[in-house]
C-alpha cells in the first residue's frame, strides 16, 4: 500500500511504524460521519467504521442526506451511535430555497450541540470545505469520483487526510495541505467469520461429481462487466459450474408498476446456460458461506475501456479472503501482488490463462498459498484499517 506524505514523497504502509502514543488513537473521542446515502440495513463501509467506531469508546454521530425533520436518534444495536436527520430550509414562494454548505453545517453542529474531534467524510459531492465544522481533524474517503475540480481543491486544501481507494483516484487528486493516500477496501468481518467454519459448510454442500465451482459476487447489469468475454468463458467449459451471486434483474421503462425484467442479452444467456446457477441478490451471511464451496474465482472486467474504473474492486479482497484461486482480468493496482492471483496481462489473453489455470488448479490452492491469500486478506480488517488512519493522522 503506497501514500503520499507530501508532492514526490511515497512510503510503504508496511514500512511505517509509529513510536509513543497516538495523537488521535480514535478512541474516547466525537466522530461525526457525513453519509452520502441514509443509514440502512446492507452495512456500506460508512456504516461499519461507524460501528467499529462507536466500539472504540466513541460518541459517534452518522449524519444522514437532508430530510424533512431533525433529529438525532440513537441506534439500539450499538452503544455511543447516533443517526442524524436534519432538514433544509423552509419553502420560499412554493420553491426549495438554496442551502449553502456553511449552512448546513451549522444545522448539524447545532442538533449535536458539542464540538467534533474528528470530521469523516463519505460524501463525494457534498461538503467541499471541510474547515466549516470546526473539527480537530478531517477525513476524507474517496471511493468514487463525480467531475467538480473545485471540490476536490477545496477538499484538499481543508482536510487532514484523503483515503483514495484506489491508484486512479489517487492520481486524481490536486496537490494541497491534505496528506493523501491509497488505501485498501475493508474486509467486511462476515467474510471472516464465515472462513472460519469453512470446513463445515463444505460438509454440509453437495457438490456435482468432477465439476470445478467458479463463483462470481457482484451486480450483473454492471457496465463495467466484459459481457461477450464471459460468455465465451462459460461456452468454452462447460464442465465447469459458474455460480453467479448477486441482483441481475432491473426495473423496466416499460413497468409502470414497478415490475422487473433483466432486459440484457448477457444476462438472458445466464439464464439459460446449462452451467450457470443464478442466486440473485443474498443476504450477506449466507452469500459469504456460499463464497466458502467454490474452488476458484472470477473477475472479468472491461479493463480495455474502464480500466480507471476497475483497478481495485472489493470483490478480489473478499475473494481472497477465502484462500482459493482469483482468476481476474488486468486489474491495475494488483499488478504487483500476482503472487496471490492469476491474472491475464491483456484482456484478450484471458481466454487462454482461464484454460491455463483449470488445469491446476489443485495446485494454485495449495495450502501455503492459500493461507498466504489469507493474511494478505486478514490484515484489511475494519480494525486494522482504523490503526492505520490512526496513525496517519499522526
Amino acid at each position: 500500500m503506497i501514500f503520499a506524505l507530501k508532492a514526490g514523497e511515497l512510503l510503504h504502509l508496511n514500512e511505517f511504524k509509529a513510536d509513543g502514543k497516538h495523537l488521535m488513537e480514535l478512541r474516547e473521542k466525537t466522530i461525526v460521519i457525513l453519509s452520502p446515502k441514509a443509514w440502512g440495513v446492507d452495512s456500506p463501509a460508512r456504516q461499519l467504521y461507524a460501528r467499529f467506531l462507536a466500539r472504540r469508546g466513541n460518541r459517534v454521530y452518522f449524519v444522514n442526506p437532508p430530510s424533512q425533520f431533525n433529529s438525532v436518534t440513537p441506534q439500539a444495536e450499538e452503544e455511543n451511535l447516533f443517526v442524524v436527520d436534519y432538514r433544509l430550509p423552509k419553502p420560499i414562494l412554493g420553491l426549495w430555497g438554496k442551502s449553502s454548505e456553511a449552512s448546513q453545517a451549522k444545522r448539524i453542529l447545532k442538533l449535536l450541540g458539542r464540538p467534533i474531534d474528528l470530521l469523516f467524510s463519505f460524501h463525494c459531492c457534498a461538503f467541499g470545505d471541510l474547515s466549516i465544522f470546526g473539527a480537530q481533524k478531517a477525513i476524507f474517503y474517496l471511493e468514487e469520483w463525480q467531475e467538480k475540480p473545485e471540490h476536490a481543491k477545496a477538499i484538499m486544501q481543508s482536510a487532514d487526510l484523503v483515503l483514495a481507494l484506489s491508484s486512479p483516484l489517487l492520481a486524481s487528486l490536486p496537490e494541497g495541505r491534505a496528506k493523501k493516500m491509497r488505501f485498501e477496501h475493508a474486509l467486511h468481518p462476515a467474510f471472516v467469520t464465515a472462513e472460519k467454519r469453512s470446513e463445515r459448510i463444505r460438509a454440509n454442500t453437495q457438490f456435482t461429481t468432477g465439476r470445478l465451482r467458479c463463483g462470481y459476487v457482484g451486480n450483473l447489469q454492471n457496465e463495467f462487466i466484459a459481457k461477450e468475454l464471459f460468455q465465451q468463458l462459460v461456452r468454452q467449459h462447460p464442465t465447469v459450474e459458474f455460480h453467479m451471486i448477486g441482483p441481475f434483474v432491473k426495473n423496466s421503462n416499460l413497468a409502470l408498476e414497478g415490475n422487473k425484467t433483466w432486459e440484457d442479452p448477457f444476462v438472458e444467456y445466464l439464464m439459460g446456460a446449462p452451467n450457470v446457477r443464478m442466486y440473485g441478490s443474498l443476504m450477506r451471511k449466507r452469500m459469504t458461506e456460499l463464497v466458502q464451496t467454490m474452488d476458484f474465482f472470477l473477475v472479468c472486467y472491461d479493463s480495455d475501456q474502464f480500466a480507471d474504473k476497475v483497478a481495485n474492486p472489493q470483490k478480489i479482497l473478499e475473494y481472497l479472503s477465502t484462500g482459493n484461486l482469483v482468476v481476474a482480468s488486468p486489474t491495475q493496482d494488483y499488478k504487483d501482488r500476482q503472487n496471490l492471483l492469476v491474472m491475464a496481462d491483456r484482456l484478450e489473453d484471458m481466454p487462454e490463462q482461464f484454460a491455463k489455470s483449470l488445469k491446476k488448479v489443485e495446485r494454485l490452492n495449495s495450502p501455503e498459498l492459500r493461507a498466504k491469500r489469507m493474511a494478505f486478506a486478514q490484515q484489511f480488517q475494519y480494525e486494522q484499517q482504523l490503526e492505520k488512519i490512526a496513525q496517519f493522522l499522526d
